[in-house]
């Protein structure tokens, strides 16, 4: 690429990027973004048999369409999605369907697809480049062209394949963000190549020349291969300063980083989901995350206290558009697609932060969070947890799972189990009375739920078990997902992953 060519192209994305800015920064956000969006989504609704349904149309407000259109669950999401499988046309959405995307679930666990169509590809592509540009609003360089960058997270299975179509979250970046002779061309790693990483279970592949405008961080639980690739490889990675995660990405994310990798690492995040790219971090990450109201995505939110799947009716009436949201609240959201998803939900949470403009921090999955005792632990309560205490001692965490503890005979009260694996050498000792008692203060600090129960003794201390290296890998490998797309849950409301471990495990204390 020439001198010149590289300059315009940085010029270019330096304009895009304060053209970002001015909408990002404004005050009270776009107001007429969400009704410009959903009359564009009515518009298409109303072609679908599930629109006639529904006697969607163009042009009908808010308050009708909620009278209309129930909340739809999974559950009524699925027949939708067989027929779409076996070749369904117009049924949600007046494009074909291009492929069903989903992360693996865990075993036991019901997964969560999605339909793809050409017009939420190419929202989810433009949704992403703004996110991305939006780094450069709190000082992170977001444009690195022609430097080489490091897409952690991204197998080879993902890319390996460039006719076929994407089956999750992180082939569906690599397909929107790569062209498929990019795909068919990439220096995949492998085993005896010593310029790439080692194993068949590589999770790191470098791209010589990205079209990526940042590097691509999809967990920040870095498996122990991971760290090994990385630590056997500090060239490849000692120029990162973007990561950008995918889903779920917590505060606690750069320093624990920081100690896998070995140098600092400036973390950008971005809530984005198999439906759509949500939020993107505008400033400080204490701040939250900028809502993308114009990312072709209309949003609805259902107070937590309100949210039972199970009664779908109810769901519909509460709901409430982005302006009824309330500061503080944490709420679980509902969509309205390009994927002819129509007041989807999607059991994401999130908890609002400003409403001027809105600025949400994601959660975690609802169904994943524990309340044994009414504390309501959510998986980002579990991470921001475990790494603040981690940070302080400089341990770096590999897996992390937390499981109910019921009441027993040896236990005054219900409690959470905490299954953590680290990255070992480092310079304290840990064990697991310590990381017991100091997880214990920092859920206080975090949650007035969690020390009201604990100062009454209705909720008993955590139980930490601190497990030798190898143990999560060994059931990854036991449940057949050593080498594929799954991301451990955090939190699990049964104890089917934890009494998996348990029969695995050699402690740590």
């Amino acid at each position: 690429m020439s001198l010149f060519t590289r300059f315009v192209r940085d010029a270019g994305a330096r304009l895009a990027a304060s053209g970002l800015a001015t909408r990002l920064l404004r005050e009270n956000g776009d107001p007429k973004a969400q009704a410009q969006v959903l009359e564009r989504l009515l518009e298409r609704f109303a072609q679908t048999d599930y629109g006639r349904v529904h006697r969607l149309e163009p042009k009908l407000g808010h308050d009708d369409f909620v009278k209309r259109v129930p909340v739809m669950t999974h559950e009524a999401l699925a027949p939708y999605l067989v027929r779409l499988e076996h070749g369904g046309e117009n049924l949600l959405w007046p494009q074909p369907c291009e492929a069903l995307l989903g992360e693996l679930a865990a075993p036991g666990e019901a997964q969560r697809r999605y339909p793809l169509t050409a017009a939420s590809r190419q929202a989810f592509r433009h949704a992403w480049r703004s996110a991305l540009f939006a780094g450069s609003l709190h000082k992170i360089p977001a444009v690195h062209f022609g430097r080489p960058a490091l897409a952690i997270g991204l197998t080879p299975q993902c890319l390996s394949s460039p006719g076929s179509p994407p089956a999750d979250l992180r082939s569906l970046v690599a397909h929107c963000f790569l062209s498929h002779q990019d795909l068919a061309s990439l220096p995949l790693p492998g085993p005896g190549d010593t310029k790439s990483p080692q194993g068949p279970a590589a999770e790191l592949l470098l791209l010589e020349d990205p079209l990526w405008l940042a590097t691509l961080f999809p967990d920040p639980l870095i498996g122990t291969d991971s760290g090994t690739m990385l630590a056997q490889r500090p060239d490849w990675t000692r120029g990162l300063r973007v990561a950008v995660g995918y889903r779920q990405t917590m505060q606690g994310m750069s320093d624990q980083a920081r100690l896998l990798l070995g140098h600092p690492v400036r973390v950008h995040e971005v809530f984005a989901t198999e439906f759509g790219v949500v939020a993107t971090q505008t400033e400080d990450p204490n701040n939250g995350l900028r809502l993308l109201t114009d990312a072709g995505l209309y949003y609805e939110f259902v107070p937590v206290a309100d949210y039972d799947p199970a009664h779908p009716d109810r769901l519909s009436i509460k709901a409430v558009p982005c302006g009824q949201v309330t500061q503080g609240a944490s709420y679980v959201l509902v969509v309205s697609s390009p994927a002819g998803l129509c007041r989807q939900d999607t059991d994401e949470r999130v908890r609002c932060v400003s409403t001027h403009p809105l600025r949400i921090v994601p959660e975690g999955r609802q169904s994943r969070t524990l309340s044994v005792a009414g504390e309501q632990l959510t998986e980002r309560d579990a991470f921001d947890a475990v790494a603040h205490c981690c940070d302080q001692h400089g341990w770096a965490i590999v897996h992390l799972h937390v499981a109910p503890l019921p009441r027993s005979a040896e236990r005054r009260a219900p409690a959470h189990e905490w299954w953590i694996e680290l990255k070992p050498g480092s310079r304290q000792t840990p064990t697991g009375p310590l990381i017991s008692t100091m997880l214990d203060e920092q859920l206080r600090r975090q949650s007035p739920a969690y020390e009201a129960l604990r100062r009454n003794a209705v909720l008993d201390e955590p139980v930490v078990r601190l497990v030798i290296p190898g143990v999560f890998k060994q059931w990854l490998q036991t449940n057949g997902l050593l080498d594929t797309r799954f991301c451990l849950p955090r939190c699990l409301r049964d104890r089917r992953i934890a009494d998996a471990l348990a029969a695995l495990a050699r402690f740590s204390d």
